[in-house]
């Protein structure tokens, strides 16, 4: 189970572009491993330019011991961070296309962390590790309302500017 949003550190909390550092910690919560806020926020790579890449968040996951898997659409702009960080990946995990929506939440269901970056209404990227779904619904660890449906995920999760990738760890 994912710790409560309410239970986040104030390190994590206050800190400005904050969403891939705590879906991290609540990966890592959720697999019993606990962590220093302070080295968390390192080892993803954020900064407040840019907050943290998706790749990054995949290797600070495997440096906590876990197994990882990335998935992503083909990113045309990667940024230097990236571009660094895919190839310190190279020997770690694999890095494949994109999942379809169905084969991530078959992830989720057979127990697998899975953290998904998407736009927020204000067009910002976010990252949300997933619950779960529901009939028509997804359920996200860290979204205002926890609940998004189906169709709007995918909206967001392929919006402008924004890859449809997703991080799996176990």
């Amino acid at each position: 189970m994912y710790p409560s949003i309410r239970d986040i550190p104030k390190k994590l909390r206050e800190l400005e572009g904050n969403c891939g550092p705590i879906s991290v910690w609540m990966v890592l919560e959720r697999n019993g491993i606990e962590a220093d806020p302070e080295e968390i926020i390192v080892r993803c790579g954020h900064n407040l330019e840019y907050g943290s890449f998706s790749i990054c968040l995949a290797n600070a996951l495997y440096e906590y011991g876990l197994s990882v898997e990335f998935y992503s659409d083909h990113d045309p702009k990667p940024q230097t961070a990236e571009i660094e960080a895919y190839k310190k990946a190279q020997d770690r995990f694999s890095v494949n296309k994109a999942l379809s929506l169905t084969s991530l939440l078959r992830k989720v269901e057979k127990g697998s962390s899975c953290i998904v970056s998407y736009a927020t209404w204000g067009g910002e990227g976010h990252f949300s590790p997933v619950v779960s779904s529901k009939t028509n619904k997804v359920v996200l660890a860290y979204e205002t309302n926890y609940e998004m449906l189906k169709s709007v995920f995918r909206y967001r999760w392929r919006a402008p500017e924004i890859l449809r990738q997703c991080v799996v760890a176990t």
